[in-house]
């Protein structure tokens, strides 16, 4: 049966003084022997946490990382928060006149955050460390009805110590009604709350919704059960006068019959759920402050001091403490458990290592003829076995004497860290060496192709022996591996078993579905590689001849041509080039018995001269050395990423423009127009202008005063704080354009250019045709300009030999 977080309560009564002589009340915590003591027990007598001053208090109600330290009650870890809250006993709850409390730590004080009923306490000086402590005096604290001590920040600095609390006030004449008195009691399946008033015949009435109570309220007569946190305001009455008002706020913890609620519980919260489990439990295994116990068929892990030893078989039929996810692992800590008997042993299940998953998560298991390999670290081991499973295994309780082996028994935990699963052995055992089986490559059950291959893999330094397609074994080639010639659709069947010395592993059978063989068809060039892309010029001296056309299939291929009026195929299985433009050529081969159906493509660009002149060139400034357009030079030269060079002039009646090491900045206010002249020979024919817009002031490019069109936002900017968009233009004429104009859009300030692209080509030469009767005349070159060249340099030129004449590019 289940009901809600944390256990007891804590008792609060308004206590109304007159002015009175001060007096106090003190606590003491009590000193541990090390900061390793076990945490305090929501259930702890306060006489087994308190030196003195354990009748003030009702109780310790909430706990986290709250234990005996050297120094008093320790709050924290080295990294972690921590909390513990008590409840303070009725007639020592006032309205002090001051509060003092003495705090130690035990490393970097000055970095701790400390707080005392949820309001920020001063840091600790440098000194207040290790029992040398620093005083808070806190006043007009108001009511004063529990302690609640907090380190209230995760961090490596350190934890608290809570010495001693002094509360100081002014005694006052009491009601002589006493307030009433209200505890938490278990019962055999939940939780009630009793009322009390040490007041012969007074009657008490109480609250749960908050209110203050009053003579009409709610009359207690008997316990009130709870199934949840509920706060309780009581007071007792007798002859009209109403006594101070008692509160109470009691916190089931849930009450179980077993783990399997709690092991398949979700979003637990850090600091745990407090439980009580009744129910037949029996320790199996106890390592220090691990103990693994068993209920039913679930095992849970224990974990903390619970001042007994118990072997394995000894049974109990009640736990109380926290449950708590560590690391990914079920845990109920701050533990106690009741009356202890002996019991019958509990024996490991048998298990393989692909049994091994987080649903059995604690469970107590044996698992044979496994291998271990050394690990990372001296605790840390791999599992495996003959079928290839494998599992991290981690010397937890410091087993001496593991080693590597093979066929070796292991005993132990199922456990997990973060999300790693882990054997946690108790019982390591060496097992008759033997030799594992060869595996398979692919796994048996699979598929494979005709005239495929299987691999076989076995331990280092054993043979391989297989048997297929004959009656008897013979040993395995690695080099060679196994070709399957089984018909497709039927089945080929391998058998194998390795060997080395004298030691032979199991015959192991691998069937396969045999499936039809890919064609595997290609298309190659002379290098051998795949063409996708081929791109014929008409008018080129050698005729088009198809690549290569490789395939693995005994059926007879066809060749197609998806636009006949740009290429189409010949009768010789040849293609025939009738215009420009753009064709995919196929080659297809049929479905076969051993083959399956498949084909191949390329992509035939026929272009004219002029198409495949055409070249596409990028300035990128960002690649740049810095420079900048000056009064005396108004000119550069911008360096294509292919080596072409472009000629550009400046126009500016102020500010000019600038190349930096990641742009091209022009400026409007300067009124930057820069002229960009094409290589000799050539024209521009269309741009992309790159432009950093976050930065730009709103500006655009304009090429010949016209605007550009945006065409793309680019993914990912190359610099921090930029937006890189693309902007394109295109030059009207047919002839390619010698130079352009470019400028910003406004008069903003200025305009940032990370890069150029532009499409350019040759410019025709006008000469259209040159006539000879003879075949073998002299060649003879011309510039762009007609003129003839005896001795041409680098450059471009029209080549004339006869009656051909082509343009070319002489380096």
């Amino acid at each position: 049966m289940k009901k809600f977080l944390l256990s007891l309560g804590f008792v609060t009564a308004a206590i109304f003084c007159s002015s009175a002589a001060e007096t106090s009340w003190s606590v003491t915590f009590t000193n541990g022997k090390d900061n390793n003591q076990s945490a305090w027990s929501t259930t702890s007598a306060m006489t087994a946490v308190c030196s003195e001053g354990a009748t003030n208090l009702t109780g310790l109600t909430a706990a986290s990382n709250c234990s005996p330290g050297l120094y008093g009650l320790k709050i924290g870890t080295n990294k972690g928060t921590g909390s513990a809250s008590f409840g303070i006993a009725t007639d020592k709850q006032v309205t002090p006149t001051k509060v003092e409390i003495e705090v130690s730590a035990n490393k970097n004080p000055a970095k701790l955050a400390f707080k005392f009923n949820d309001t920020a306490m001063d840091a600790l000086g440098a000194s207040d460390t290790n029992g040398t402590y620093k005083t808070y005096t806190l006043t007009n604290t108001g009511l004063l009805s529990s302690l609640k001590f907090e380190k209230a920040a995760s961090s490596g600095e350190g934890f608290l110590f809570i010495h001693k609390i002094t509360v100081y006030y002014e005694a006052g004449e009491a009601p002589s009604v006493s307030a009433p008195t209200l505890e938490m009691v278990e019962g055999d399946e939940s939780f009630s709350v009793t009322m009390t008033c040490a007041t012969e015949g007074a009657g008490i009435r109480y609250t749960t919704d908050g209110s203050t109570p009053t003579s009409e309220s709610t009359l207690y007569s008997a316990p009130v059960e709870i199934w949840e946190t509920t706060t309780f305001k009581a007071v007792a009455i007798k002859d009209g006068e109403l006594s101070n008002v008692s509160t109470f706020t009691a916190n089931p913890p849930y009450i179980l019959d077993g783990f399997e609620a709690l092991l398949g519980m979700e979003d637990v919260p850090e600091t745990g759920i407090d439980v009580i489990v009744k129910a037949p439990m029996t320790a199996v295994y106890q390592n220090g402050q691990n103990l693994y116990v068993k209920c039913g068929h679930s095992y849970m892990l224990i974990f903390g001091n619970i001042n007994k030893t118990l072997s394995n078989g000894d049974t109990f039929n009640r736990l109380a403490g926290t449950f708590k996810v560590y690391n990914g692992q079920p845990e109920v800590t701050s533990p106690e458990i009741g009356t202890v008997t002996a019991g019958d042993p509990v024996n490991p299940s048998e298990a393989t290592l692909d049994m091994l998953t987080q649903a059995m998560m604690c469970q107590y298991v044996t698992v044979e003829n496994v291998n271990i390999a050394l690990g990372s670290d001296a605790k840390t081991f791999k599992l495996s076995d003959a079928n290839g499973n494998t599992l991290t295994m981690y010397n937890k309780f410091g087993l001496t004497g593991i080693e590597a082996g093979t066929g070796c028994t292991v005993t132990g935990f199922i456990g997990i860290f973060g999300t790693t699963l882990q054997f946690l052995p108790i019982e390591v055992t060496e097992g008759t060496e033997t030799l594992a089986a060869p595996v398979f490559n692919p796994a048996s059950g699979t598929s494979v192709e005709y005239q495929s291959y299987v691999e076989l893999t076995a331990g280092e330094g054993a043979e391989i022996f297989f048997k297929y397609g004959s009656d008897a074994f013979e040993l395995y080639n690695a080099d060679d591996k196994i070709l399957i010639f089984t018909p497709a659709g039927q089945t080929a069947t391998i058998e194998a078993y390795a060997k080395k010395g004298e030691l032979q592993s199991e015959t192991v059978t691998a069937a396969y579905t045999v499936t039809k063989k890919n064609p595997n068809v290609r298309w190659l060039n002379a290098e051998g590689g795949i063409v996708e892309s081929v791109d014929y010029v008409i008018g080129s001296e050698d005729p088009f001849e198809l690549p290569t056309f490789d395939c693995m299939s005994d059926g007879e291929p066809s060749l197609t041509s998806s636009d006949p009026e740009v290429a189409s195929i010949n009768e010789s299985y040849g293609v025939d080039i009738h215009k420009a433009g753009t064709t995919v050529i196929t080659v297809t081969v049929p479905e076969t018995d051993s083959f399956a159906a498949g084909e191949a493509s390329f992509t035939l660009n026929v272009l004219t001269q002029q198409q495949a002149t055409d070249i596409t060139t990028a300035v990128v400034f960002a690649d740049q050395t810095w420079s900048a357009y000056t009064a005396a030079s108004k000119s550069q030269t911008w360096v294509s990423s292919d080596n072409f060079e472009f000629n550009t002039t400046i126009a500016s009646t102020g500010t000019y423009a600038k190349i930096y090491t990641n742009d091209l900045r022009i400026y409007g206010s300067g009124n930057n127009k820069i002229t960009v002249s094409a290589p000799q020979g050539y024209g521009f024919k269309s741009a992309v202008f790159t432009i950093d817009t976050a930065n730009s002031d709103g500006n655009t490019p304009v090429v010949d005063g016209k605007a550009t069109t945006k065409v793309t936002t680019q993914a990912a900017a190359p610099r921090a704080a930029a937006k890189y968009e693309d902007f394109s233009y295109t030059f009207p004429d047919s002839t390619p354009t010698t130079s352009y104009v470019l400028s910003t859009s406004t008069n903003s300030t200025h305009m940032r250019v990370s890069k150029i692209s532009m499409a350019i080509g040759l410019i025709p030469s006008g000469i259209d045709n040159i006539a000879t009767d003879k075949t073998d005349a002299p060649v003879v070159y011309y510039n762009l300009q007609g003129v003839r060249v005896l001795t041409p340099a680098a450059g471009i030129y029209i080549r004339v030999q006869g009656d051909k004449a082509e343009k070319v590019f002489i380096r």
